[in-house]
């Protein structure tokens, strides 16, 4: 595949590069998630104080039931949390991480979202062949100060010809995991070991599936009945029009070289269906929101209109 292809019309881009390209610092020489925070720029600290407001005559009010979480670094407003709600600091979140390092993981990237809302980090696994394309498995570690996101671990395997974000919610294999905040070793050692066993659980059920939808063949007919299930168009002349510039974009990625060998089958539409929702047209004028909406969308959950792909042949 190429690396960029521009549009011709609305300065649209489309770029196959990874889906967290453009947001965060590249770490990959970072030996401790300490490390990894640091050159990412995350080694701030999170504080609270209580919440206040001016009243109408200009005095200062406050309630002592809610506190704000900001910045220490900027100063800048996280979330507003109940009194209850514990600080767990982004070296605290991350600690187990390093228990992960070596054997061929090492950490790839970091960055924050929605200001520092929530804070990531991204390490790769080893790479592995599925139906002989090559996957590098990622996993994508989130810690949020909003007050609504725990520390999470998303399994997120690229099809590293094109770069391809395949998260797709198996049947029996966890795509996404969260853990409580505690402090002792043995425990963050448990939850790196429970990371893996969970990451390889969902490698292989990867393959397995995989393997079972490059055996469905796929003519031309369920072709095109597969991408009206997808794209159903509304009667309306304007949207339709917008509908089929969907279905044209699709079916580009479905032509690309790189799946010559599984063009024909369900497997074949689920990776091109995949190529669409990772490497979706940023407008320049407001690509920085853009990558962030996107990069939430396809990382940190499944890609709704893969899941809708995946559950066509999910029997």
């Amino acid at each position: 595949m190429t690396q960029t292809m521009t549009m011709t019309s609305d300065d649209l881009i489309v770029s196959r590069q990874t889906a967290w390209h453009g947001l965060g610092s590249t770490v990959r020489d970072a030996m401790t998630s300490t490390d990894a925070l640091k050159q990412a720029g995350l080694n701030w600290k999170v504080v609270q104080a209580p919440v206040q407001w001016e009243n109408a005559n200009g005095s200062l009010q406050s309630n002592d039931q809610y506190l704000c979480n900001y910045r220490e670094d900027n100063g800048r407003l996280l979330g507003i949390v109940g009194r209850g709600y514990t600080v767990v600091q982004n070296e605290t979140a991350f600690a187990f991480t390093d228990h992960l390092l070596g054997e061929g993981i090492h950490f790839e990237a970091g960055g924050v979202l929605n200001g520092g809302r929530a804070v990531w980090l991204c390490a790769k696994m080893p790479e592995r062949q599925i139906l002989h394309d090559v996957y590098a498995p990622h996993l994508l570690f989130i810690n949020g100060h909003d007050g609504k996101t725990a520390v999470n671990v998303c399994m997120t395997p690229i099809r590293v010809v094109c770069q391809n974000a395949l998260n797709m919610a198996l049947n029996n294999a966890l795509h996404r995991w969260g853990f409580v905040h505690k402090s002792n070793v043995m425990y963050r050692i448990n939850e790196a070991q429970k990371t893996l066993r969970f990451a390889s659980e969902y490698m292989r059920q990867l393959e397995s599936t995989a393997e079972r939808l490059a055996a469905v063949k796929l003519s031309s007919l369920e072709l095109t009945e597969s991408l009206k299930r997808l794209f159903p168009k509304p009667g309306h002349p304007a949207w339709d029009k917008r509908v089929q510039e969907k279905i044209d974009r699709l079916m580009q990625c479905y032509h690309e070289p790189d799946l010559d060998n599984f063009r024909g089958t369900a497997y074949g539409f689920l990776m091109a269906v995949s190529d669409y929702t990772t490497h979706v047209p940023f407008r320049s004028r407001d690509a920085a929101k853009a990558r962030e909406r996107h990069f939430m969308k396809t990382l940190m959950q499944p890609a709704t209109l893969l899941a809708t792909a995946y559950e066509m042949f999910a029997v």
